[in-house]
């Protein structure tokens, strides 16, 4: 059992020693191709900012206002929608309600009826057998 987990450990210590390892390489090859994508130029620098440095030939192109308004009026449209949306379902959650509440009512109201019923049948019945009772008495 204790060979097992020694092994169990050399191969996490082996596991973590190649991880390290590639990240050091990987960090080397990226040191690389910075050297190698942008090599100074005799001015002193890279050929990448030259292209992208503005020149007399090349105009600035002044950046373009976002239309906010625009913006606002579809995230209004969006919200008017949603809000929309949101009514209809709760008008149709209340009316389904509301549906649900009547018909509790209405077995109530049924259940209390046979059960007034069922008392004046046992009413009347004890009633008779009383007067049986009495007239058997006489």
């Amino acid at each position: 059992c204790r060979g097992v987990k020694r092994k169990g450990r050399r191969r996490k210590e082996e596991t973590a020693e190649a991880a390290r390892i590639e990240k050091e390489e990987a960090a080397r090859a990226a040191e690389e191709d910075l050297k190698t994508s942008a090599p100074l130029e005799e001015n002193g620098t890279s050929a990448d900012q030259e292209e992208t440095a503005p020149t007399i030939t090349q105009p600035v192109e002044e950046p373009v206002a976002p239309n906010f308004q625009s913006d606002i009026d579809s995230i209004m449209n969006d919200y008017k929608t949603s809000v929309e949306q949101y009514e209809k379902k709760r008008g149709t959650e209340e009316a389904r309600m509301d549906l649900d509440l009547q018909e509790k009512l209405r077995a109530r109201r049924k259940r209390r009826r046979q059960q007034m019923k069922q008392k004046l049948e046992e009413q009347k019945l004890l009633s008779q057998t009383q007067g049986a009772e009495e007239g058997d008495n006489n």
